[in-house]
C-alpha cells in the first residue's frame, strides 16, 4: 500500500510541475505579447507626437506668412494714404538710385 502512496504523490508531483511548466511557458508567451503591445504604444506616441509638431509648425508657418502679409497691406495702405495728402499739397518726390540705398528727395 505503501508503494502505490509514493507512486501516486510521484504521479501528482510529476503533474503539478508539467501544470507549471505549461504556466511558465503561458507567462513567457503573455509576457512577450505585453512587450510588443507596449512597443506598439510607444511607437505610436512617438509617431503622434512628431503628427503634432508638424501640425504646430504647419499653424506656425501659416500664422507668421498671414502676419506678414497683413503687414505687408497695411504698409501699402499708408503709402498710398502718404500718397494723396502729398497730391493733395502738391509735394513732388523725385527717387535717386544711388550705388547705395534708395535716395529720396523731396521739394
Amino acid at each position: 500500500m505503501r508503494g502505490m502512496h509514493v507512486v501516486w504523490w510521484y504521479t501528482h508531483f510529476i503533474f503539478l510541475l508539467c501544470q507549471t511548466i505549461s504556466n511558465m511557458q503561458f507567462y513567457i508567451v503573455v509576457q512577450k505579447e505585453e512587450a510588443e503591445l507596449e512597443r506598439l504604444r510607444e511607437k505610436e506616441r512617438i509617431r503622434s507626437g512628431k503628427e503634432l509638431l508638424e501640425a504646430k509648425r504647419k499653424e506656425d508657418d501659416l500664422k507668421l506668412k498671414r502676419n506678414l502679409e497683413l503687414r505687408r497691406i497695411e504698409k501699402e495702405e499708408e503709402q498710398r494714404a502718404r500718397d494723396k495728402i502729398r497730391v493733395k499739397l502738391g509735394i513732388q518726390c523725385i527717387l535717386y538710385i544711388t550705388s547705395g540705398p534708395l535716395f529720396v528727395m523731396c521739394s
